[in-house]
């Protein structure tokens, strides 16, 4: 009998942990693609389809195509970030400012770190890197030299 305890406590407790997403904490959909509409992106949802819920903000500028896509099973919760720039040579330190602004979602409810965030976005933005601020984990990628993307995910 107790053996049989243990086992389905630890069937529970497998199961408990696979069955909740992790989101990045503090932060919802509309902080995002509201900041991205107050500077001149436009957003579509895709909400309640059975791959999550998607809000996918876009704006070109300067001839620089910007896409932010934010993903989370619900409407509440961020799960994750992911911000592209495309024909980047056209203004470099623009998309290094845009990926810093992406990012400074992560601070909006804490100061601490965001000077670093954006030295290593600096640093790292053209050859990528991983880092992580809190329970998050950030990437740039730079899969040519005329594409930029930062990924940023709940751990």
């Amino acid at each position: 009998m107790k053996i049989k305890l243990i086992l389905i406590f630890a069937i529970l407790f497998i199961a408990s942990n696979s069955l909740y997403a992790q989101y990045i904490p503090e932060i919802a959909p509309v902080d995002i693609y509201g900041n991205l509409e107050n500077i001149g992106f436009k957003t579509e949802k895709d909400l309640g389809s059975d791959y999550g819920n998607f809000w996918i903000s876009t704006n070109s500028n300067g001839g620089i195509d910007y896409k932010v896509e934010v993903e989370s099973d619900n409407a509440s919760n961020v799960q994750s970030i992911r911000a592209t720039a495309m024909n980047i040579n056209k203004n470099k330190a623009e998309v290094k400012r845009f990926l810093k602004y992406v990012g400074s979602v992560l601070f909006l409810y804490r100061d601490s770190g965001k000077s670093q965030f954006n030295n290593w976005v600096d640093n790292n933005f053209n050859s990528g890197g991983k880092t992580t601020v809190g329970q998050v984990e950030v990437e740039i990628k730079s899969p040519s030299g005329m594409v930029r993307i930062m990924y940023i995910n709940a751990n």
